[in-house]
């Protein structure tokens, strides 16, 4: 791509720069579901113990009352953590699948570390760009 390419999709950039001040090249999908099951099983732990000690409502015991409260506002806000990842995971296949990538052989944090440098580049060359015009503008008059 030259720069007179370069110029006619600066449109681009309304697209770009949303993107790219996020940090989603740092996260690995993976890693997110290994930490979102070891969430899921812990929380299954306390669900399973508070079952097993804590069934009785009536029990005047305010650590089984906590912990059931901590336990159903856990619950709800690890449904929403998994609909996010899953909401991320098809996210992350229909881009790869968008730019012809096999989403089998790249991690998620292997492909936004190649658009990020996509990113960066675009910036670069933005800014050449603009600064040429400057430099034009300037010779013109």
């Amino acid at each position: 791509m030259n720069w007179s390419d370069l110029q006619r999709h600066t449109g681009v950039g309304n697209f770009i720069y949303p993107v790219a001040e996020t940090e989603i090249f740092a996260v690995n999908l993976q890693d997110v579901n290994k930490d979102l099951k070891i969430l899921r099983d812990g929380l299954e732990k306390i669900h399973k113990e508070l079952l097993e000690y804590f069934t009785d409502p009536e029990a005047n015991d305010m650590y089984g009352s906590q912990m059931w409260g901590f336990y159903k506002k856990a619950r709800s806000k690890l449904d929403d953590l998994i609909d996010n990842v899953q909401n991320a995971e098809t996210t992350f296949l229909d881009v790869t699948r968008y730019y012809g990538e096999d989403d089998k052989n790249m991690t998620s944090s292997e492909f936004y570390g190649i658009f990020k440098t996509f990113v960066t580049s675009y910036k670069v060359g933005l800014s050449l760009v603009q600064s040429e015009r400057m430099l034009m503008t300037r010779i013109e008059m």
